[in-house]
């Protein structure tokens, strides 16, 4: 793989207010490249790097050979300024937590406990965690594609990155090529009904 780092705006809202830096990967097509396709695992939370690491067990030969392959690690992920919100250990104890508290007492602690994590992304993560957004990573999306030179973004989204290209093709219409959306997402249901 080819990696490189790119450095975007934190705030698309103000350019001007610091960048954060993306990490991208590509693989060049064995043979001749007659495209680029870019490339998002899901998650949230899918490293694109990583994910592009295992090409050969991923993708056709046929896709391989004939388009370069570009992923990238979504900001707020692994290497693209990541949200880091607990201690390898204080995870463990987050992970002990009741996720269905059934007691007016359960419940008061869920809340309480919520309320410290937050607090304890935002203090650990720093401005960044409130613009970890998939808005804003589609707009790094159109960002690499411009940095490709491509006209028309190529994507493949798997997951939760189906709902990424489908706001990437909201917000950017004209720039649409060929999309393959692998798991569509209903992005009118709230968290609650997804994980119904």
């Amino acid at each position: 793989l080819e990696c490189a780092e790119v450095l975007v705006p934190m705030d698309y809202a103000d350019v001007n207010g610091g960048d954060i830096t993306l990490s991208v990967a590509r693989h060049k097509a064995t043979k001749t490249a007659k495209t680029v396709i870019f490339l998002n695992p899901g998650g949230p939370g899918g490293s694109g790097v990583d994910y592009l690491g295992y090409w050969k067990e991923q993708f056709s030969k046929n896709m391989y050979e004939n388009a370069d392959l570009v992923s990238w690690d979504p900001r707020g992920v692994q290497r693209s300024a990541p949200v880091d919100c607990f201690t390898d250990k204080q995870l463990d104890e987050f992970s002990k937590e009741d996720p269905t508290p059934d007691t007016a007492a359960e419940v008061t602690d869920f809340w309480a406990n919520s309320d410290a994590e937050l607090q304890q992304c935002v203090d650990n993560t720093g401005k960044v965690l409130s613009h970890v957004s998939t808005v804003e990573t589609a707009k790094d999306l159109d960002v690499l594609r411009a940095i490709f030179k491509q006209t028309k973004l190529n994507y493949l989204g798997k997951s939760y990155g189906t709902q990424l290209g489908s706001v990437y093709a909201k917000l950017f219409p004209e720039n649409v090529g060929k999309f393959v959306l692998d798991g569509a997402v209903d992005a009118d249901l709230s968290t609650k009904q997804m994980s119904m």
